[in-house]
């Protein structure tokens, strides 16, 4: 009988602790992802003043490690690139961000990458004379995400099962 009450409050445990790490996940997942989409838009919203003012060359004095920035000509051409080669990409003018942006002022999308087990936002604003601006930001997936903190949610579960298990013991006396 004891070690029946043992098995039952160790799963119940288990099983609580698990669907709450799962929905704290999902929920903190959820509000990252829109915090770094408004980030997102409000550097684009700045690279377009700072374009607006001091031309193209501005871009090329930028330090960008977080963000990619990409220039595109109202033909879909890239003019600018912060990461890559402008010569050796493609036309961008299928891009779903760059068409919003080219009518309607704005646009965002998101693209999922297998390969890097990462999530790509993107965020376009068209500038005065037709060119697009767009910035992006690499998100890590939500497994990814918890692969990252595997040790801690292990060493949590761990302290949780020695102590339902002391809790059982105690309570089946």
């Amino acid at each position: 009988m004891t070690k029946k009450i043992i098995r039952s409050i160790c799963l119940v445990a288990f099983l609580v602790l698990m669907s709450s790490v799962v929905l704290i996940f999902g929920v903190l997942y959820n509000h990252i992802s829109k915090t770094q989409f408004a980030n997102l838009k409000l550097q684009t919203e700045l690279m377009v003043q700072g374009v607006d003012q001091l031309g193209t060359e501005y871009l090329k004095n930028i330090d960008t490690n977080e963000y990619r920035i990409t220039l595109i000509d109202s033909s879909g051409s890239v003019v600018y690139d912060s990461h890559y080669n402008e010569n050796d990409m493609e036309n961008h003018l299928e891009r779903d961000e760059i068409q919003s942006a080219m009518k309607s002022g704005a646009g965002e999308s998101t693209r999922y990458s297998e390969t890097l087990m990462e999530r790509s936002l993107y965020y376009a604003k068209a500038l005065d004379n037709g060119m697009v601006i767009r910035l992006s930001f690499a998100q890590s997936t939500i497994l990814m995400l918890i692969l990252e903190m595997i040790s801690p949610v292990l060493l949590i579960i761990a302290i949780a099962f020695i102590l339902s298990v002391i809790l059982a013991r105690h309570l089946s006396k």
